[in-house]
């Protein structure tokens, strides 16, 4: 994690650029490709939320499965993962204006020739990271990261060997729920810390109280009470998933029906 978070530091460090923490189209420009490019050199500005995007889809490659999916060095290049990554979940989002979908999905035109473009690139780099981390979890035994403390535990409910497209499924569904959700809550923070300099300055005066001149240690982490009030705070205001489309299939405060049930 430190090597990400230098990996972070780098990226704005080389940029040479201020730091705006706007992550709307307007601050950026457009290659030949058509992909989107995130310093804006007219406004000496950056895609904050673009470079914290990266930051957390690397965190997510470390924690969960050991590999780092390096899309920080590329800032602010792009990155075949993080372009893939980006337009499988527009295409899926603009599925809800589309219900002529499975049509065009069927005959691989449009939108959707490309949606099954982009998802082969992800698969087969999640199917990469599956069969390195099966290599090392039966050479080496336990790992740390997530897939293979997974390896590990699922021998203890099951004789059945799990299928890389079960694993491959499961990584990319790890991605899917930590990158967005941390991006939009660290961009949110930083963008009402740059609003409330008093706030920040405080959040400051807690950092260098805690750590004085030396690194941070997981063990720092439940001393930041201040950051944390910040963080829940920003979390309130900001949600990073605001809404949910899924009901309950049934009315559980009804002790009638819980009774039917069991």
């Amino acid at each position: 994690m430190e090597t990400l978070l230098n990996k972070q530091i780098d990226a704005l460090n080389n940029s040479d650029l201020s730091l705006s923490c706007s992550s709307s189209s307007s601050s950026s420009n457009s290659d030949v490709n058509g992909h989107q490019n995130y310093v804006n050199f007219e406004t000496k500005s950056i895609d904050f939320f673009n470079v914290v995007n990266r930051f957390t889809l690397d965190s997510i490659g470390e924690i969960g499965f050991g590999t780092d999916l390096d899309t920080l060095t590329a800032f602010p290049e792009n990155h075949p993962f993080l372009i893939s990554f980006d337009r499988a979940q527009v295409i899926s989002m603009l599925r809800i204006f589309e219900p002529e979908w499975p049509f065009k999905r069927f005959f691989r035109v449009g939108a959707e020739g490309e949606f099954v473009h982009h998802i082969k690139v992800l698969r087969a780099r999640a199917l990469e990271i599956v069969k390195e981390r099966r290599r090392q979890f039966h050479s080496q035994g336990k790992g740390r990261d997530f897939l293979s403390l997974f390896l590990s535990g699922a021998k203890d409910f099951t004789d059945k060997d799990l299928t890389d497209d079960f694993l491959v499924d499961m990584c990319l569904n790890f991605i899917i729920a930590g990158r967005d959700t941390t991006a939009c809550a660290l961009s949110w923070m930083m963008y009402e810390l740059t609003q409330n300099p008093r706030v920040l300055q405080k959040a400051r005066e807690e950092i260098n109280s805690v750590l004085g001149d030396r690194e941070l240690s997981f063990d720092d982490l439940s001393k930041f009470k201040y950051l944390r009030a910040i963080q829940d705070e920003t979390l309130r205001l900001h949600p990073s998933v605001p809404r949910d489309s899924r009901t309950a299939a049934w009315n559980a405060l009804d002790l009638s029906a819980w009774s039917k049930r069991c």
